[in-house]
Formats: structure tokens, sequence, C-alpha cells
């Protein structure tokens, strides 16, 4: 979905909906460790970074999520395209885990 709102020209709703997707996946990582707190449902950059750190999560998650997170990067002004390959292999890995 996010592929198909940057190719149709609404990049600012892609950002937020591969944030998204990339952050719940983590979060879905940290709940098979049995680290997710109670009532989070979205993980954090740092604990992206946590997770990728011990190899638990592939590390394009951080590069991708760190580009997309509006502290840290700003991907709204250049292609997306370099962030979408990144993002499915980190959703292909952690689905083979």
């Amino acid at each position: 979905m996010a592929r198909v709102l940057a190719a149709g020209g609404f990049a600012e709703e892609a950002l937020p909906l591969l944030a998204t997707t990339l952050g719940t996946a983590a979060a879905a990582r940290l709940a098979t460790l049995g680290e997710l707190p109670a009532g989070v449902s979205l993980a954090s950059l740092d604990q992206v970074r946590d997770l990728a750190d011990r190899g638990a999560l592939p590390r394009e998650a951080l590069t991708v999520l760190t580009a997309l997170w509006p502290a840290t990067g700003s991907s709204a002004g250049t292609g997306l395209e370099h962030l979408f390959e990144p993002a499915a292999q980190v959703l292909t890995a952690l689905a083979a885990a």
C-alpha cells in the first residue's frame, strides 16, 4: 500500500504507513521474545535499535526507520523506492524467524 501511495504522488501518506508497519513488526518480535511491555503495539526507535544490535531484527529495519522517524531523518522530499526493498527484507526475515 505504501508503494502505491508513493507512486501515486502521496509520499507523505506512505511514510507513516511504512514506519507503522515496521514498528508493528518489531513489536511482534519483542512479543515473541517476551519483551513487549503490556499495552504496547508499536516498537520505539530505541527498541528497534536494541533488537538490531542484538541481531534479533535485521539491521535494515533500523536503517529504514531512522530514515522515516521525524526527529532523525527526512525522506519525504526524496524518493521512497530505496526504502521499500529493505523494508520487505525485514518483513521476510521476521516471517521466517
